[in-house]
């Protein structure tokens, strides 16, 4: 690589130290001397990429996928050194040089920041980082004179880009996003939701999160509840869901320099500040109020209505939704007045109370006289024609009682449940590449981390004329044993 072709940072002292001071600022690159333990330093990347510390130490410059060693990288940044170096240049135990495509500067590989991506170093100048690039960059989406704002519909139907002229009004003002609109890269574009929409992922298998996610979830779930009053406390199902839709949301827009799990983890962060506080810090957020428990001041759920308990099929589930709708449009049902007939049947007449057919196994049962959906005192060993009983009740046991606020939280979390799966659908379902490749990755259940291969795969198909759908959904169901299997993250042992 000839020098006047070489990237400026490698040759301009000056404008390297500050592309470096911003990675510094922005993205906390360091740590300086990446011999010595740091504990702080990786306790709080850690917990920005959603990792234990062991993990975020692993996470180094010399591993990420912006990191570039090409021969002619290395030539580059070799013939612009000087002997003028400063403090964080000096340190040897800083490792090997190279160059970060992310904040242009030279870095070293012993270091990191909180951009770190998976899958470098590139030392060649054909690499995994080229074919992850998006789909149309071989080409170039648009003619000269012309930029891309976002997509649109073509000819024949298909999303192709949106080329519009540079000084165009179209172009301005997609210049004028603010930080947090800035559009994620192109290789990290995917259409995501403010949620994930009920009935998408019917008959489709449930979404893999990382060992790392998983258990950085339900620490958060576990310290929050243990302070949390009734009301207020969350589960597992929920943050995840929350965390589903950051991963979404970041293909759409997100802070410079932040990765997707950053971002996911972020809006999981600012649902339990509104949860515990009953106020977002930010008043525009309110896409996640669906998930909070319905007894919760912002939740946009009836309060402590639907009737969701553990271990109820879907039919009674749907049911007890629907006598619960009818009380609360007509009032609670009676036994003798003008509404509904209740049909209740008193302790001493109940001759199936034992094998569990009775008010203290019923979804509706509040305990120690009261019925949710019965204006008349009950018993808990009496019944009614509208007991609504779980899976295993019937049996002789007794299922315990569930309050209000119990119930609350059941509900919000098997709602959260159902959108924790996903199907892939024929490709005509899908309005762009990207979208395809994000439900391919969720389907995989290798994690969020895996979507570069799947862009890679259906790249590969692109450039042998294959189908790239067809190509991609094959690594998607079969994995290791797919043709690509050398695009996934090595297998842990």
């Amino acid at each position: 690589m000839a020098e006047e072709t070489c990237p400026p940072a490698t040759q301009d002292i000056a404008l390297n130290l500050k592309n470096r001071k911003n990675a510094i600022d922005t993205a906390m690159y360091g740590p300086l001397n990446p011999a010595e333990p740091n504990e702080e330093y990786w306790t709080a990347l850690g917990a920005e990429w959603g990792v234990d510390v062991e993990t975020a130490k692993k996470q180094r410059c010399g591993n990420c996928a912006v990191f570039i060693q090409t021969p002619e990288m290395l030539s580059c940044i070799e013939n612009g050194l000087t002997d003028n170096a400063d403090e964080f240049d000096s340190i040897s135990e800083a490792g090997d040089l190279g160059y970060c495509e992310a904040f242009d500067f030279k870095c070293a590989s012993a270091r990191t920041c909180r951009a770190w991506v998976a899958g470098g170093p590139v030392t060649a100048a054909v690499d995994i980082i080229d074919e992850v690039e998006p789909i149309t960059a071989a080409q170039g989406p648009c003619w000269d004179g012309y930029v891309q704002v976002g997509m649109k519909k073509g000819k024949d139907g298909k999303m192709v880009p949106n080329c519009v002229p540079k000084d165009s009004s179209e172009a301005t003002e997609f210049a004028k996003r603010t930080i947090s609109q800035t559009p994620a890269p192109k290789k990290d574009r995917v259409k995501g939701s403010s949620k994930n929409s009920k009935g998408s992922a019917s008959g489709g298998k449930k979404i893999t999160f990382t060992p790392a996610i998983e258990a950085s979830l339900r620490k958060k779930v576990q310290d929050h509840n243990e302070k949390a009053p009734n009301g207020r406390k969350t589960s597992v199902s929920t943050l995840k869901a929350v965390y589903r839709r950051g991963a979404g949301a970041y293909s759409v827009s997100h802070r410079p320099g932040m990765t997707r799990n950053q971002w996911a983890m972020g809006r999981v962060n600012a649902f339990l500040r509104l949860l515990k506080s009953g106020k977002p810090a930010n008043s525009a957020y309110k896409a996640d109020n669906d998930l909070l428990p319905a007894s919760h001041p912002k939740s946009s759920k009836k309060s402590a209505s639907v009737i969701t308990a553990s271990g109820l099929i879907p039919e009674e589930q749907d049911l007890a939704d629907a006598l619960i709708a009818i009380t609360q449009k007509h009032g609670p049902f009676d036994q003798d007045g003008d509404g509904v007939w209740a049909g209740y049947t008193p302790a001493y007449d109940n001759e199936v109370k034992d094998i569990g057919v009775k008010c203290a196994n019923c979804v509706f049962f509040q305990g120690p006289n009261k019925c949710q959906i019965i204006s008349l005192e009950v018993e808990a060993d009496g019944k009614c024609r509208f007991a609504v009983l779980p899976e295993g009740a019937v049996s002789g046991y007794d299922v315990p009682v569930r309050d209000t606020e119990d119930l609350d939280l059941l509900l919000a979390s098997a709602q959260a449940e159902a959108e924790l799966t996903v199907e892939l659908k024929p490709e005509e379902s899908y309005e762009t590449p990207e979208q395809a490749i994000f439900a391919m990755t969720e389907f995989a259940g290798l994690g969020y981390e895996a979507e570069a291969a799947f862009r890679a795969a259906w790249l590969r198909a692109v450039r042998n004329n294959e189908n790239p759908f067809k190509r991609a959904s094959v690594l998607a169901v079969m994995t290791y044993d797919s043709m690509d299997s050398d695009l996934l993250p090595k297998r842990k042992n």
